[in-house]
């Protein structure tokens, strides 16, 4: 097995898929990973980029860096270092002077949490908030958010593993938005450590979720922290739910 071959089958079974079923939701033919050589064409890698964002390309093709995208890392740079805009995609992408490419992202503090869940396709309210560029490798699709983590819910302390995935208080935790239409199926809750949801009473909580009854139209939510008398699962209906984000990175030290 080749060592690319070998780090994407890695990935395949962390994620808790088979290799048909990764190629189908890629849209890769039939036996594409069992033909994995010493390469992988760029078309095919954009492909899996579409469709795994969370997986890091730069650890698929060379070893190096992090198999996943979610890690705790101070890569923000503030607005005042952007040279100039890349291109007219809602204004998102920015340079800096040593040609570093970033995502200006929206920042949903503490104090701005009351108005999202009802706010967030406001363009009144999302001008509010402050903007950061956060350091990324390359453009990306989708709707992305930063989230001002409060509390401890998703802490635990209990083994390296779980530190590792920890969001810790205080940290931004970067979303990218989940489409509506993609909430009647299944949210690969198994691809992805944490949520950020907006629930329109409840306001918004950063949590796994565990479990997703179709029939009913509801989340299980679930902290990560272990102690479940202060951090107990709690289920919401996805008709009182304004907006989810799966979380692609936390940061600190913004």
């Amino acid at each position: 097995m080749t060592p690319i071959k070998e780090r994407l089958v890695a990935f395949i079974k962390e994620i808790k898929l088979d290799n048909r079923s990764f190629e189908r939701q890629a849209g890769l033919s039939n036996g594409f990973v069992n033909n994995i050589g010493d390469s992988i064409r760029r078309s095919s890698l954009e492909k899996i980029s579409n469709a795994f964002p969370e997986l890091d390309l730069s650890w698929l093709i060379s070893g190096q860096g992090s198999r996943t995208a979610l890690t705790n890392i101070n890569n923000a740079r503030r607005v005042s270092e952007i040279v100039y805009p890349l291109e007219d995609h809602d204004g998102k992408f920015a340079e800096t002077s040593d040609g570093q490419i970033n995502l200006i992202i929206p920042i949903v503090y503490e104090y701005a949490y009351g108005g999202f869940p009802g706010g967030y396709r406001d363009p009144e309210y999302m001008d509010t908030l402050v903007r950061q560029a956060i350091s990324v490798e390359k453009k990306h699709s989708g709707n992305y958010v930063g989230f001002e983590v409060i509390g401890d819910s998703m802490e635990n302390l209990t083994s390296r593993d779980n530190i590792v995935t920890s969001i810790f208080e205080g940290s931004i935790a970067v979303g990218r938005e989940v489409q509506r239409q993609h909430w009647q199926s299944r949210l690969h809750s198994h691809r992805w450590n944490a949520f950020i949801v907006a629930h329109r009473d409840e306001g918004l909580t950063c949590k796994k979720i565990i479990a997703q009854d179709l029939r009913e139209g509801t989340i299980t939510l679930s902290a990560h922290n272990p102690d479940k008398v202060r951090h107990p699962d709690f289920t919401w209906h996805l008709d009182d739910i304004t907006a989810i984000f799966n979380v692609v990175k936390a940061i600190t030290d913004m």
